[in-house]
């Protein structure tokens, strides 16, 4: 029987300001092999993303529009 390989890590950067998921996006992926990652430039977004999606690391700006990083950690727990 063959091994079924693993799923890759799925990350998810929240961050308004789209240069700086460009900016870390390559640097993850370089750090961690083969990674998935995703943006939200909301908290919100990452939310209802995170709903049909396992996240495995989250990595968020503080100040989001609707809700800070924080709050969104503790609704994603």
């Amino acid at each position: 029987m063959a091994k079924k390989a693993a799923a890759s890590p799925r990350l998810m950067i929240v961050e308004n300001q789209h240069e700086v998921t460009r900016l870390l996006k390559p640097g993850m992926q370089e750090s961690y092999g083969s990674v998935d990652v995703y943006r939200a430039p909301s908290g919100e977004e990452a939310f209802l993303f995170a709903s049909f999606t396992r996240i495995d690391v989250l990595i968020s700006e503080y100040h989001l529009p609707g809700m800070t990083g924080i709050e969104l950690m503790h609704k994603l727990r």
